[in-house]
């Protein structure tokens, strides 16, 4: 018995919902019979942390129960106006599940063919934050990070930021199925010094059937992610597939880093892989 692949839309705010559902559409084509879950995790304020109090008051639970369930509302009336607009074909549902954010997304983004989530805010905080690196680090499935100003749309054109490591060859992997189907495939690799180092990874995508460009980023005063997305751009890239890089304890996440800089500044969807 095949199993039905899953596209799981991990929904935080009901203005950025519709564009998060959209760009999870998109992504679905390749993946036959795949079918959308729009996840919601509504808070659970028993595990809620308030300051210089031990426990919640009634008055304090009932607080956030409304809040949650408002928010929640909001979301749900959003999904259904955003279904109401779609194909009668597409198989997609809601789902509302309470608890730990960082718990549910984690469990629920494993048994996804793919996550898609909307790029956090400039500074991003608390919950969201906490379904963000759930979502990134410990489904242990790719992730796609759609900015708000992206066109939701299949990839035509996939620009892959290369380094031989396991991480960025498990991204290629998971990224196999749009990779195949795109116009143009282009590996970027900023620290090339001999042409080895990309013939790797023109063997390791011939290997999957994908034929690529490769190409060695000019060196520059700039930070690599910077200098990646600034190609990609020139590319035309639809999408940036990269490995996902976390030193402990999140030093990469807090202080800089590739990873970080092109998730901070990308304007384009990034498929990544942890």
């Amino acid at each position: 018995m095949t199993t039905q692949p899953t596209v799981l839309a991990v929904l935080a705010d009901a203005g950025e919902a519709a564009h998060c559902l959209d760009a999870a559409v998109a992504a679905m084509a390749p993946l036959a019979g795949a079918r959308l879950v729009a996840l919601h995790v509504r808070p659970d304020p028993d595990s809620t942390i308030i300051p210089s109090e031990e426990i919640l008051t009634p008055r304090q639970r009932e607080a956030l129960m409304l809040q949650a369930a408002s928010e929640a509302a909001a979301l749900q009336a959003g999904f259904i106006d955003w279904r109401a607009r779609q194909p009668p074909g597409l198989a997609a549902q809601w789902r509302d599940v309470a608890g730990d954010v960082a718990q549910v997304v984690a469990r629920q983004g494993r048994g996804a063919a793919l996550i898609v989530m909307a790029a956090p805010g400039p500074h991003p905080h608390g919950r969201a934050e906490a379904a963000f690196r759930a979502a990134l680090f410990d489904a242990h499935r790719p992730l796609l990070r759609v900015p708000q100003d992206a066109a939701a749309r299949a990839p035509r054109r996939i620009a892959i930021g290369w380094k031989d490591s396991a991480v960025c060859r498990s991204a290629i992997a998971e990224a196999a199925p749009w990779l195949r189907r795109a116009e143009r495939v282009d590996v970027l690799h900023s620290v090339a010094r001999t042409r080895s180092e990309l013939d790797a990874a023109g063997a390791l995508l011939a290997g999957l059937g994908i034929r690529a460009n490769l190409h060695a980023l000019d060196h520059g005063a700039a930070p690599v992610g910077i200098r990646l997305l600034a190609e990609a751009a020139s590319l035309g890239a639809d999408w940036l597939v990269i490995g996902a890089w976390r030193r402990p304890p999140f030093a990469e996440w807090l202080l800089g880093g590739v990873t970080r800089v092109v998730l901070r500044e990308a304007r384009l969807p990034v498929f990544l892989m942890h």
